[in-house]
């Protein structure tokens, strides 16, 4: 029953990413057309880890006649550490396609220095459980900081993620 629990999450990921690229289609057919946007895809380590994922999103792209420029894939910091021989051949791959690479959950996994001035990616997203308490904790505050100089520095696009008031976006 194992197996049958991970094949159907590898298939739901599929169908997730085929869709999602199907929606873009349709506005950048439509009400993108002369915008520039984003259609993000959090991805699953068991997905990105697939040996034909890559292949799998190149042929939906093309299937969809999609521009790859307003896909942005999210992939979480653990997940981008599990094999980084694999994930930097992967991340580098899909950006020659164009999509853009997100860490997501920035700051809550091993967020090595080291790892991150490997990675191929656009863009760091600050998870919320730092975000969301930053006016009551100057750790907290002092972090999230710290984590956008890094990623301006590093020429990186930074989210804040949990912004939900004008105290905090002040910050």
């Amino acid at each position: 029953a194992n197996n049958d629990n991970k094949d159907l999450i590898l298939m739901i990921g599929e169908w997730v990413a085929q869709q999602a690229i199907k929606q873009l289609k349709l506005w950048q057919d439509h009400t993108w057309s002369q915008q520039t946007g984003f259609l993000a895809i959090n991805i699953s380590a068991r997905q990105f880890h697939q040996t034909n994922f890559v292949d799998n999103i190149t042929r939906i792209l093309q299937q969809q006649q999609v521009n790859p420029d307003s896909l942005k894939l999210e992939l979480t910091e653990s997940l981008v550490i599990e094999d980084i021989v694999d994930t930097v051949t992967k991340m580098e791959a899909l950006r020659k396609l164009g999509v853009r690479i997100a860490i997501d959950d920035f700051g809550t996994g091993f967020s090595s220095l080291a790892y991150l001035r490997q990675l191929p990616v656009d863009e760091l997203k600050i998870d919320k459980s730092f975000v969301m308490h930053m006016q009551n904790n100057e750790n907290d505050a002092v972090i999230v900081r710290s984590t956008i100089d890094l990623a301006r520095n590093l020429g990186l696009k930074v989210v804040a993620e949990g912004i939900e008031d004008a105290g905090t976006w002040e910050m």
